[in-house]
């Protein structure tokens, strides 16, 4: 699962339904996940977005996801990391050629 449409269930009337649908509240989720109770308050309301390290974490204790995806979503976020350092030594490669 894209961790945007991860993201997108933990906001706003979302996460509302969802805390309703599986029967559990905000602060039951943030004393379990170890996050302040407040942070969630924000996403609710969307004054924050999650970052993608709590949204993982709050996912997976909801069930959205399992640790297996997670992993997966870890390994494809380093993979895009990994190809924009590539984007950016060709860059300037291409950049002092051109200056030769």
């Amino acid at each position: 699962m894209d961790i945007n449409i991860i993201k997108s269930r933990l906001m706003g009337v979302n996460f509302t339904r969802l805390l309703k649908q599986l029967k559990t509240s905000k602060y039951a989720v943030a004393r379990d996940c170890g996050i302040s109770w407040r942070t969630l308050r924000y996403w609710e309301t969307g004054h924050q977005k999650p970052s993608d390290k709590l949204a993982l974490r709050v996912a997976e204790y909801l069930g959205l996801i399992n640790p297996a995806e997670e992993t997966l979503l870890d390994w494809v976020k380093k993979a895009q990391a990994l190809q924009k350092e590539i984007n950016g030594i060709i860059k300037k490669a291409v950049d002092t050629k051109k200056e030769e």
